[in-house]
């Protein structure tokens, strides 16, 4: 259920370049995402904060996408003032 939700949020979110490579940063991000949200919430469990494995996934899944939302809107960012630099330069 988390899996559906988060795909349907993160799904539409695109970057402003060619596809291969938002592909290719896109999976990078989502790894990131990933592995940052499992370490903490292993370490919230380790420390008694969470207590069940439903509610720990659930935190897992949130934790998951708002990291995932901040990394692309960041990159996103860069990347639109990245090409409004060379758009005024050229």
């Amino acid at each position: 259920m988390f899996k559906f939700l988060f795909m349907i949020i993160t799904n539409p979110l695109g970057l402003p370049i060619n596809v291969l490579y938002e592909y290719f940063i896109l999976l990078f991000v989502g790894e990131v995402a990933y592995r940052l949200a499992y370490s903490l919430v292993g370490k919230l469990l380790g420390e008694g904060i969470l207590y069940d494995k439903t509610v720990a996934s659930a935190a897992h899944w949130i934790i998951r996408a708002v990291i995932y939302i901040v990394m692309w809107a960041t990159l996103r960012l860069v990347i639109q003032g990245y090409c409004l630099i060379l758009g005024l330069i050229r």
